[in-house]
């Protein structure tokens, strides 16, 4: 756009240098300004030229260093996309595994719950066998001892006689 303008103006400029000698023959001070002015707007241009050139180049650069800065917030933002979604995976797992242990733990629970039960159950048999048994003992003791002491009655009962 602006090397358009500056062969605009160049053109016009030339087109201003053209008029200038026509007009030299009837004016030869104006004219001899105007060409003076002219030749100066030339020697002018490769300089702005080349400050637009330079303009253009540091344009091209921010716009390169602008692009990279971009790549590499996009190669950052996989990246952290990336991580996420491993610790997602992580967490997932974990879940898991504790789930696997609350379930095994619930069953181990379970499992001593009812050994515990049954132990209960065993030793409640057997208490009650022991008390059974101690009952029938007792009541042979008994027997015994009413055996017994009907025995020595007839004994007891010749000695106070």
């Amino acid at each position: 756009m602006a090397l358009r303008e500056l062969q605009e103006r160049q053109a016009q400029l030339e087109l201003l240098a053209r008029m200038a000698r026509r007009d030299l023959q009837d004016q030869p001070v104006q004219l001899e300004l105007l060409a003076w002015m002219a030749l100066r707007e030339l020697q002018d241009q490769p300089v702005q030229l080349e400050l637009l050139a330079w303009m253009a180049r540091r344009e091209l650069q921010e716009r390169q260093e602008r692009q990279a800065q971009l790549e590499l917030l996009a190669r950052m933002a996989l990246r952290d996309l990336q991580d996420q979604r491993e610790r997602q995976v992580q967490l997932e797992l974990l879940a898991r595994m504790a789930l696997r242990v609350l379930q095994d733990q619930r069953e181990l629970l379970v499992w001593m719950a009812l050994r515990d039960r049954q132990e209960r159950q065993v030793q409640l048999e057997l208490l009650a066998q022991m008390a059974l048994r101690d009952r029938q003992d007792q009541r042979e003791l008994l027997v015994w001892m009413a055996l017994r002491e009907l025995q020595d009655q007839p004994v007891q009962l010749e000695l106070l006689a």
